[in-house]
């Protein structure tokens, strides 16, 4: 399997991509029902994506996971809000420029630290 910017990639990335769309339209569908019932729980579906990555995937000319929420979030007409969070430093400014027509989310670049001295 090959790898671009540490990630892995084949013919089965459009499959999961695909099967994310779905998944993430029952779940946010289901939540948006729920919301809908119960008017005191604040209403936002809030979204993490700690593995973010550019938000396309050239290789395999598919979207990523946050953009995948994102037009599922639209399509459903849910109040979000999304925090993506990537390590490295292109896919971070990538994925903010694939964002910039999407209200409501941010990306934060991951910054590991240095372990202390023993």
């Amino acid at each position: 399997m090959p790898k671009t910017k540490g990630r892995g990639h084949s013919r089965a990335t459009l499959d999961k991509a695909q099967g994310l769309s779905k998944l993430l339209a029952q779940h946010v569908n289901t939540v948006k029902v729920i919301l809908e019932k119960h008017h005191y729980f604040p209403q936002k579906y809030y979204f993490i994506d700690c593995y973010a990555g550019p938000g396309y995937n050239e290789e395999e000319q598919c979207d990523g996971s946050p953009i995948i929420f994102l037009k599922t979030a639209k399509m459903l007409g849910i109040d979000y809000y999304a925090w993506f969070v990537e390590q490295d430093t292109k896919s971070v400014r990538e994925l903010r420029g694939r964002i910039k027509e999407y209200s409501n989310c941010e990306v934060s670049p991951l910054i590991i630290p240095k372990p202390c001295p023993q």
